[in-house]
């Protein structure tokens, strides 16, 4: 190889050895190590801009549509029109199988349906993102308002915030002091029947408010995301009060990881 005056060139070349194609490479990604980090720059995009609260707001609205056609695809496969309680117990352990999330039931009853997990579908993507648990918090609590009229999903422990598992509670039936406990609300269709048979909660299919002590729906909230609370009489015809009378879409407010 031609030197400059003065300089010395070492050029090595290893014998026998080849650059390696991009494709040889020891690199850790694919199509889910990919959507996941996505997904957890997207929530910590908006946690930073909006905060917490609100970004939960809006990563809320994701998981009511994807709960919605989660449902749907299940309740056309079993070909029934609404799923039970157990069949909900059932679909909320197995749509969580599917993604790679290792969620069990630990009880239910016509009050709760109490779930576990011992690892999250977005790995160690969900560390310290909290709002990411809004999406499992949605699903559920949309599948099981769509199919039973109302839910309240209470985020108990979420390895989001550093706990080594989920537990996750599904309370089936409205509290009249339901103000005072943490969660968040959803309310399935009018003409959705309880587990006793009854006309369910009604409301709008697919919506939900945030109840405890961390923020009631109608605070000010990310554009077009906040679910105002009126204080008109609901459409059950009692007396709607803050946090749970839900006239649009997902509040952005939340109590959980």
């Amino acid at each position: 190889m031609y030197a400059p005056a003065g300089r010395t060139v070492l050029h090595c070349v290893r014998k026998g050895a080849a650059l390696k194609s991009a494709k040889e490479l020891d690199v850790a990604l694919d199509r889910d190590v990919f959507m996941r980090g996505l997904i957890r720059e997207l929530a910590s995009s908006l946690e930073s801009v909006v905060g917490l609260e609100e970004a939960s707001g809006y990563i809320s609205l994701v998981g009511q549509s994807v709960g919605s056609h989660i449902n749907e695809a299940y309740t056309t496969a079993l070909e029934v029109p609404r799923l039970t309680r157990e069949q909900v117990a059932d679909v909320l352990v197995d749509l969580k199988l599917r993604i790679k999330g290792d969620f069990f039931v630990i009880s239910q009853d016509d009050e709760k349906i109490v779930l576990g997990s011992r690892s999250c579908p977005f790995a160690e993507k969900v560390l310290g993102r909290e709002s990411m648990c809004m999406m499992t918090s949605n699903i559920f609590g949309t599948i099981a308002a769509q199919n039973l009229g109302y839910a309240r999903v209470d985020l108990e422990e979420t390895i989001a915030r550093g706990s080594s598992g989920c537990r996750v509670v599904v309370h089936l039936r409205p509290d009249l002091d339901v103000l005072d406990e943490p969660g968040r609300e959803y309310f399935g269709d009018a003409r959705t029947p309880t587990a006793d048979g009854d006309a369910g909660v009604a409301g709008v299919a697919g919506t939900s408010v945030t109840t405890g002590t961390t923020g009631t729906a109608g605070e000010p909230g990310a554009p077009s995301a906040a679910a105002p609370a009126t204080g008109e009489p609901g459409a059950s015809g009692e007396p709607g009060a803050p946090g749970r009378t839900c006239t649009g879409r997902a509040a952005p407010t939340t109590t959980g990881g």
